[in-house]
């Protein structure tokens, strides 16, 4: 089985034949599409939502250091991502033949 085919139900393997059928392929593609985007935004928000009160000090400490230390390296990432993309796709490479 082909790893990049859609594994979705909702994904016919033939084209609708008729309008009808092509008007409830869009809707069923509508509400996938807004149950994605939901999904997505609950993980956006749970991501940069404000950390839960712990109830022991050390705890909410950790769990504030975890996190500015995941963005940190979020942000070095995509700073060494960048020049890398740079040094490749860049007007200025030299050619050594």
């Amino acid at each position: 089985m082909n790893a990049h085919a859609p594994s979705t139900p909702s994904a016919p393997a033939t084209l609708p034949a008729t309008l009808e059928e092509l008007t409830q392929r869009k809707a069923a593609l509508r509400q996938d599409i807004r149950a994605q985007k939901e999904r997505m935004t609950r993980l956006g928000r749970d991501l940069v939502a404000p950390l839960a009160p712990a109830a022991e000090k050390s705890n909410s400490l950790l769990r504030a250091f975890n996190r500015g230390m995941a963005v940190f390296d979020g942000i070095m990432l995509g700073l060494n991502v960048m020049r890398k993309f740079k040094a490749i796709f860049g007007k200025k490479r030299k050619y050594r033949y």
